[in-house]
């Protein structure tokens, strides 16, 4: 059995999705496939070892993070995109990691270990290479990245298709984009969805009560929102559809919006700001990992109508608690709802808007689509993903 070996060094809590693709796949592999060595602070991790890394990336967000938490939690994000925006900064400092994981990871692959590149960290070039590829989002929306992410991401997929390691993809949309934009061959790459945490799954009132109070929401009395304020999430589009509801539909189901401050968000978080001290929405920001579940389950609505995902967790998350959703007709939205969650043209605001107030009037609609996205998402485990991924190792 082909031992494996990953670099963690860029993954860090809060975890977000390739974070939680790293981390899942790497706890299930552990169960699957136990020879694994994971490189995390210019240290090899392995066995016990590696099971207690992997648990301290959930350690910060067990309990409900303090104003002064969440706030550090922001800070850093801008003192890193401060560094990044430093000429040569992201460079420098890829080359570093690349360096230090070269000289921990030497000893594994003379020995036959197979790398898996989790977070566009290295060359791809090497046939005892994987590569996990998210999205093309560098290429079929740049203009929702900043220069310095698309230029990276840019050289990164060059070297790819250049090179011949086997490539995952987390949705069959995504190798499709591979195949149209950079004529990577379709023997190539594999596809490996994703999965949500057993802990999304339906609850009651009784269940969610502690956590929805401390939120002060009502139990199926909100819509809710997840996603990072970025450009590429389409929140001005939700903002629009839900403002176009009646105010008595508004009072009624509170928009509630989670998730932390990305990148070109700036008017947005203006938007957001004025909304919410007018009350007709409801900004919680980042939450704590562990709130997450009891949130979704304790939503009336879940809407997610984003311009383009590589796969969508967020979505999944939802469907499984239970949530009825709302969600793009395009890509891997599509593709991972499959029928199972109501589908609108993400740029069409009327068409977002029509669909939730339908949702909002009809219970029977609710009850309908949250049974069938219960249904859908369970064809989704990491137990499935890593079985696959392991097949992957396999064929090289």
């Amino acid at each position: 059995m082909t031992p494996i070996i990953y670099n963690l060094n860029n993954i860090r809590p809060p975890l977000t999705g390739i974070g939680r693709y790293s981390i899942e796949l790497i706890r299930e592999m552990l169960i699957q496939r136990p020879n694994l060595t994971a490189i995390k602070n210019r240290k090899a991790h392995t066995g016990t070892n590696l099971a207690a890394l992997l648990m301290s990336f959930d350690a910060p967000t067990k309990t409900r993070p303090s104003t002064s938490y969440a706030g550090q939690l922001i800070s850093a994000r801008k003192l890193r995109g401060i560094i990044g925006s430093i000429p040569l900064s992201r460079s420098i400092y890829r080359k570093v990691d690349s360096y230090y994981f070269s000289v921990l990871s030497k000893p594994f692959i003379s020995n036959g270990a197979t790398y898996h590149d989790l977070n566009y960290s290295l060359s791809p070039k090497s046939s005892s290479c994987v590569s996990t590829v998210y999205d093309l989002s560098n290429v079929v929306c740049p203009e929702t990245h900043p220069a310095h992410r698309v230029n990276y991401l840019n050289n990164y997929f060059e070297k790819l298709r250049s090179g011949d390691s086997k490539i995952i993809t987390i949705s069959h949309a995504v190798k499709s984009e591979l195949i149209e934009f950079y004529g990577i061959s379709n023997n190539r790459i594999h596809v490996t969805h994703l999965a949500a945490d057993g802990s999304f799954h339906p609850r009651t009132a009784q269940d969610c009560d502690s956590i929805l109070a401390a939120h002060a929401l009502s139990y199926k009395k909100y819509v809710l929102c997840v996603a990072t304020l970025e450009p590429r999430k389409n929140l001005s589009a939700v903002l629009n559809a839900y403002q176009r509801l009646d105010k008595q539909v508004q009072q009624e189901f509170p928009l509630v919006m989670v998730g932390p401050l990305g990148w070109k968000s700036s008017v947005l978080e203006k938007r957001i700001a004025e909304l919410n001290d007018l009350g007709v929405v409801r900004q919680l920001g980042f939450v704590a990992q562990n709130d997450l579940p009891f949130l979704y389950a304790g939503a009336a609505a879940f809407v997610y109508p984003s311009l383009y995902e590589g796969f969508g967790l967020p979505l999944l998350e939802a469907m499984q608690s239970g949530c009825p959703c709302i969600t793009s007709n395009t890509g891997a939205l599509a593709e991972v709802s499959n029928g199972s969650a109501i589908q609108v043209d993400p740029k069409k605001s009327d068409d977002i808007a029509q669909q939730l107030n339908l949702l909002l009037h009809d219970p029977d609609l609710r009850s309908y689509y949250a049974n069938s996205g219960q249904q859908r998402a369970s064809d989704f485990t990491w137990a499935k993903t890593a079985s696959q991924t392991c097949k992957i190792y396999d064929s090289l």
